[in-house]
């Protein structure tokens, strides 16, 4: 389930100052892990927003910087661990219509910008660009570590802390025909 907070993303073009707009907020508990899906939780940390708005014309640039924790297990060996998060993101918001857009014009460049997202309209949401950029941000099967070893197939023994006699699979194994086969050919 997606966490919405109603308001906190939402920006009035009209209301953008000629300095700029700054939002900073707690977000919504749960906020990140809700778009991560089934391997990430809610530490019950703050998760944080830091957003400034800047608008050229009708077009809006919005930088913001996301920061917060989630819990995951590891898709290996089912340990728990914590991921951290500061996420800078930039992304350019541009009216649907807009058939020309000129980046130089804007002092703006296209370095380190996410995307352009178009807004119908006086009102939009900048949530869609951070919710894209954490989604990018993490692993759908997240790791204790890149070298995790993993479980035992056979006994499910955490092959990080411990080992076992089971060895590797024998004739039961369902690879097993294909290791004779490679064995086969090897010697062709």
């Amino acid at each position: 389930m997606i966490v919405k907070m109603p308001g906190l993303f939402d920006i009035h073009i009209d209301e953008i100052p000629q300095a700029g707009l700054d939002r900073s907020s707690d977000l919504p508990e749960g906020w990140l892990a809700s778009h991560l899906g089934s391997a990430y939780r809610s530490t019950g940390k703050p998760e944080t927003i830091r957003a400034h708005v800047r608008r050229e014309g009708n077009n809006v640039l919005v930088t913001a910087t996301l920061k917060g924790e989630v819990r995951f297990e590891c898709s290996r060996c089912a340990d728990a661990g914590i991921r951290s998060l500061d996420l800078a993101v930039k992304a350019l918001f541009v009216p649907q219509d807009a058939t020309h857009i000129h980046l130089e014009d804007m002092d703006m460049s296209a370095d380190g910008l996410e995307g352009m997202f178009e807004y119908t309209g006086r009102t939009f949401s900048i949530e869609p660009p951070l919710a894209e950029a954490v989604v990018f941000a993490f692993e759908d099967y997240p790791l204790c570590t890149e070298d995790c070893a993993g479980l035992c197939p056979t006994c499910g023994r955490n092959l990080n802390s411990e080992t076992c006699e089971c060895g590797t699979p024998g004739k039961d194994s369902p690879f097993a025909a294909l290791g004779k086969l490679k064995n086969t050919l090897a010697r062709k």
